[in-house]
């Protein structure tokens, strides 16, 4: 068998007493990528004028069976939308939402990097198993539900501009990850706002 972490490269080949070779064996490598979560993947969502999100819904054993749940990208207004979240018409919004779901990776040492890729449209921050690993287009501090995004991009701009950031490998563990996210609006009238996210396993 090959070893894929030596410069040497070894093959097992079988003769017969006539002295034919067999075809050498296929070199076997480790999969030097893999998609642990993909866009368009369904997320849990709260998005509630009424009554502000509970405390601990970034936390392991938070019940999101009563969000509501549907495939991303998530939102409203225009740009391909698959989950329509928006309030019914006269209604004012409130200026957060919040998105959960899991993922798995069954050996973080596999790999060396895990890639976030997302979008702040308007502002948005991330967390894996209750650490931030993300924020972009919201103040420094803490952060709450009536916080205001700094920036107001369009769901197409947010789009060709992605934000991407690699996990620290410490917020990671073997098995079921939860990876959270609120995404605030830069006013409440805003006509877009959308969330999606991805995350690509490497060496």
């Amino acid at each position: 068998m090959p070893d894929s972490t030596s410069a040497d490269r070894f093959f097992v080949r079988a003769s017969d007493g006539q002295g034919n070779w067999s075809a050498s064996t296929a070199v076997v490598r480790p999969a030097q990528s893999a998609t642990v979560l993909a866009d368009g993947a369904t997320w849990s969502y709260y998005f509630d004028n009424t009554a502000p999100v509970a405390t601990d819904w970034k936390g392991d054993s938070f019940d999101a069976s009563g969000w509501r749940s549907g495939p991303a990208p998530l939102g409203w207004g225009s740009g391909p939308i698959a989950t329509n979240i928006d309030v019914a018409a006269g209604s004012t919004r409130a200026l957060t939402s919040y998105y959960r779901r899991t993922f798995d990776v069954a050996d973080v040492g596999a790999f060396t990097r895990y890639r976030l890729t997302t979008r702040a449209d308007d502002g948005v921050v991330v967390y894996v198993n209750g650490t931030e690993v993300a924020r972009v287009n919201l103040p420094t501090g803490t952060v709450g539900p009536n916080t205001y995004a700094t920036a107001a991009p369009t769901t197409t701009s947010a789009t060709n501009n992605p934000v991407s950031i690699d996990i620290p490998l410490s917020a990671l563990r073997n098995g079921s990850n939860v990876i959270t996210a609120e995404v605030h609006s830069n006013y409440r009238s805003t006509p877009t706002t959308s969330f999606d996210a991805n995350v690509v396993a490497s060496r």
